[in-house]
């Protein structure tokens, strides 16, 4: 077998010199496909042979047979000896140095491939001594001039680190002193690639050699003359570092944060206030222990530069200081009752840990809560993005503070025939908040309900924007605000009605995101309000859900009859105290819009299921209110769904919900149909369907 596989490899080689680009491509491509090959075998002249013309070819003028080529490298290092794999990787180092860009770019493509095709694990003689043999190749590239060839070249040597820097010693110690050399180049692009190898060198050098790499840090923050562009860059790399060895920079971080808050506060440069930023970040996330003693001196800095904003004047700058002395003095007499069980005092700040305690969050109210609000009017859309994101982390750490809010799930995702709506009353939380949680969680939940006026007042003015995200985010953000405290809108319904108003009515063209966000926010209330206080609401939002179901869009659609169900549950609960013509009124629009869809064929099949679980339980909650000749349509087409493979399921389940409700509904003349069609069905294989 090696003979024929042996001359066709060389009439492959022959066709590679073809002028014809096709002839070339195709001729690679084929071998490719025969070193692939698992029974191949090649002696020591087929090797020097095809190791030539593929480093021939990657100089090709056609790109795409260059990058062919550099795919072919791959399964060749594994039927290559050692001797013809240096020469390879040698003369690919050599390109690395190539002033034509096209040959550097793709020769440095070619190398990571062969390395990456080396074991990692295992290694043997002739892996460890291709990676050796690179390293100092690289090393002596980068002392070159040309940047270019430098970033290269560093991409290179990141990827041998990553992948072997664990099992090989890759000359750690001029790695280190060439990339620290790196970083204090002008050029950026440079600095990040040395960046990257910085990062894959601190994860696998010992830890001797880590704490000289951080002592070179330190050193540079501690310099009062230090460059400002090198000042940048290596707080870039104390992120790096810590990223990825957040363990054992532990150590160090008691030296490195006071030099960075001084910095942070004392040198006049934006982007390098930035990286402070985010280096505090970066820290607080992965090495929150350690960083307790600096979360005040951080949060006073944050604080600060929230309202940072040098080339615009928002006008009244007293205004949250204002709102704070307003929310400070509401409900001066819950603070009396509760002063002398209050024992918080700064010394607490030595544990700080706004995920695990309350007083922190207590704290952060306090400290956050109205100036995050008073900043909603930032004119830049990005920063307004995460001041509304910085008070829904507020909202959702204060919901964890009630394991049954926590547990709490606001809406049915399946929208199947036996949907139960989960709720969770206003009342239910009223009383968990008076007579079951301790005093210290439940002065979070009061510093809560008083900043909801200058919140709500701060989103109303946001959700009229045209920005959609800026929409979506209130949405959000309201959203939170119910699944911390059930009930608390209860005031607003009234302008909220009106804002979903203004949303759902919108055009087609609209982002169906924004109506699907305010559907869900209409769920969550129906969910969360008293339904006393949910009358005028749902008179408002009844138009809005028939609208929103005949939308062109089917994810509106369906989440239009999801909404439509808690509806329906909350008309029924409340159609006693309802004026009856308004309940019927309702109910026939929501039944018209319903069945309307039913009818529908061509449709998503989301849709049709929760059109089919919508009529179900609208025929179960309200036959009574409906004529005689309306339930008997509205079962006529239900059936008729029983003929489609795709939702006899739902259709069952659906039939059946009516059958256990109260309903006043003639059952008579479908009985012969539906029992040929259940004995059928338990027939079937499909088990939820028996």
């Amino acid at each position: 077998m090696a003979a024929p596989t042996t001359f066709q490899i060389s009439g492959l080689l022959e066709k590679m010199t073809n002028i014809d680009k096709d002839f070339r491509y195709m001729a690679v491509n084929d071998l490719m496909a025969e070193l692939s090959k698992s029974s191949i075998a090649l002696d020591d002249d087929m090797e020097k042979k095809i190791v030539s013309s593929l480093l021939t070819l990657i100089q090709d003028k056609n790109a795409e047979v260059q990058n062919l080529t550099c795919r072919c490298l791959g399964p060749l290092v594994h039927k290559l000896k050692l001797p013809q794999l240096e020469m390879m990787i040698d003369a690919l180092c050599v390109n690395l140095g190539s002033s034509n860009e096209s040959l550097r770019d793709v020769s440095s493509i070619a190398l990571k491939i062969v390395l990456n095709e080396l074991p990692t694990t295992g290694i043997q003689q002739t892996v460890y001594n291709c990676v050796k043999r690179v390293v100092p190749k690289l090393l002596e590239a980068l002392k070159t001039d040309s940047s270019a060839v430098k970033l290269e070249v560093l991409d290179v040597l990141g990827s041998l680190l990553m992948r072997y820097g664990r099992t090989v010693d890759l000359y750690f110690d001029q790695v280190e002193t060439i990339i620290f050399a790196q970083l204090e180049k002008e050029r950026p692009s440079l600095r990040k690639r040395a960046l990257n190898a910085l990062g894959y060198l601190t994860d696998v050098v010992p830890d001797e050699q880590f704490g000289k790499i951080m002592q070179r840090i330190l050193t540079v923050f501690s310099k009062s003359n230090v460059d400002l562009g090198t000042l940048k860059t290596f707080v870039l790399a104390s992120i790096t570092t810590c990223r990825v060895s957040s363990v054992r920079i532990t150590p160090f971080i008691p030296k490195i944060m006071p030099l960075l808050i001084q910095k942070c506060r004392t040198v006049d440069d934006d982007e390098l206030r930035e990286n402070c930023l985010q280096a505090f970040e970066s820290f607080i996330f992965r090495c929150t222990n350690d960083m307790e003693d600096y979360v005040g001196e951080i949060s006073s800095i944050c604080t600060e530069f929230i309202s940072y904003d040098p080339n615009y004047n928002y006008g009244n700058g007293d205004e949250c200081e204002m709102e704070m002395d307003e929310e400070t003095n509401v409900g001066d007499e819950e603070e009396d009752v509760d002063e002398e069980n209050d024992n918080y005092s700064d010394d607490d700040d030595v544990s700080w840990k706004i995920t695990y305690r309350h007083d922190a969050l207590e704290e952060n109210y306090d400290k956050f809560g109205s100036l995050l609000i008073n900043r909603f009017k930032e004119r830049e859309d990005n920063v307004k993005y995460d001041l509304l994101f910085a008070y829904s982390a507020l909202l959702k750490l204060t919901k964890q503070l009630c394991p049954e809010l926590a547990a709490f799930n606001s809406q049915n995702l399946h929208g199947t025939a036996d949907f139960k709506p989960e709720s969770f009353s206003a009342s239910n939380f009223e009383r968990i908040l008076n007579e079951e949680m301790d005093n210290s969680n439940r002065q979070v939940f009061i510093k809560l309900k008083r900043q909801v006026p200058s919140l709500m007042r701060a989103l109303q003015r946001e959700i009229k924007t045209k920005n959609i995200t800026t929409r979506l985010n209130c949405y959000n953000l309201m959203s939170h605000l119910i699944r911390a405290y059930p009930g608390i809108l209860k005031e607003y319904l009234e302008i909220i009605a009106t804002n979903i108003k203004s949303t759902l009515s919108e055009n087609s063209s609209t982002d169906g995101n924004i109506k699907i966000e305010a559907l869900r926010f209409i769920s969550l209330i129906l969910t969360t309000h008293a339904y006393e206080d949910l009358n005028n609401f749902v008179d408002t939002i009844v138009p809005l859900l028939v609208k929103s179901i005949e939308d062109v869009f089917y994810k509106t659609s369906a989440e239009a009859l999801l909404t439509t169900q808690l509806t329906l549950y909350v008309l029924n609960c409340q159609k006693e105290k309802l004026n009856k013509n308004n309940v019927q009124q309702h109910v026939l629009s929501l039944h018209q819009a319903i069945v309307t869809k039913l009818k529908v064929n061509d449709i998503d099949q989301e849709v049709k299921e929760k059109t089919i679980s919508t009529t179900g339980l609208l025929l179960s909650l309200f036959s009574y209110d409906l004529t005689p000749e309306i339930n008997q349509a509205c079962l006529s087409a239900l059936f008729e769904r029983l003929r489609n493979e795709m939702t006899r399921l739902v259709t069952v389940r659906s039939i059946n919900t009516i059958v256990d409700s109260n309903a006043k509904i003639e059952l008579q003349p479908f009985l012969p149909d539906l029992l040929t069609h259940c004995s059928e069905f338990l027939r079937k294989n499909q088990r939820s369907l028996r």
